[in-house]
């Protein structure tokens, strides 16, 4: 027989046949670009901003405040009250110092008149008591050998002399009474009767 099965070759397919695979996968690769480049183009578009809203419009008018405008009580009353506001007042604390002053009692010591009566014993055998530190002031007083004295402080007045020491001395002491005898006829702790050890305040 003789037709168009005559032309399909022996498989009964066109001879053309061979080439639509190709084609086919031609066609899915170009379909596979173009979504691809769809999607780029998509993806890198930058969104469009929001368009800028202008101006608000507002229903009432604002206007600038001036003096003229503000009744004149109402500066005078603002003024004042940053006046009063910043006002700060400050104490002033005075701390007067009042020195203190320490009073030194004379030490009083107890003695005994001694040596009145000489080294041969026949000496007045007491001690004269004058106003002074000196042989030519006023007597207040005599007291005995062995007599009992209180002793308050030494100065330096005229110079005395005791026989039985054997020396003369300017020390003179003085009584809590004011009274003056010759250190070299007193025995009393603590005093020496040629130096001044415990000297009375000026």
């Amino acid at each position: 027989m003789t037709g168009t099965t005559a032309d399909a070759g022996p498989s009964g397919r066109p001879p053309w046949w061979p080439i639509v695979p190709a084609l086919l996968g031609v066609a899915v690769v170009l379909l596979v670009v173009f979504v691809v480049l769809l999607v780029t183009d998509a993806g890198d578009g930058d969104p469009d901003p929001d368009p800028d809203p202008g101006p608000v419009a507002s229903g009432t008018a604002t206007s600038p405040v001036t003096s003229s405008s503000v009744p004149a009580s109402s500066i005078e009353s603002t003024t004042s009250t940053s006046v009063v506001a910043n006002t700060t007042t400050t104490a002033v604390r005075t701390t007067t110092t009042v020195p203190t002053t320490t009073s030194t009692a004379p030490v009083v010591v107890d003695g005994t008149v001694a040596r009145t009566c000489g080294a041969d014993g026949g000496g007045d055998c007491f001690v004269a008591l004058r106003a002074a530190p000196s042989a030519d002031s006023a007597e207040l007083g005599r007291l005995a050998e062995g007599a009992a004295v209180r002793i308050e402080c030494q100065v330096e007045g005229d110079a005395a002399y005791s026989s039985v020491l054997d020396r003369e001395s300017p020390v003179w002491a003085r009584t809590p009474t004011g009274a003056y005898l010759a250190a070299v006829f007193v025995d009393a702790p603590g005093l020496d009767p040629f130096r001044v050890t415990t000297p009375c305040a000026p």
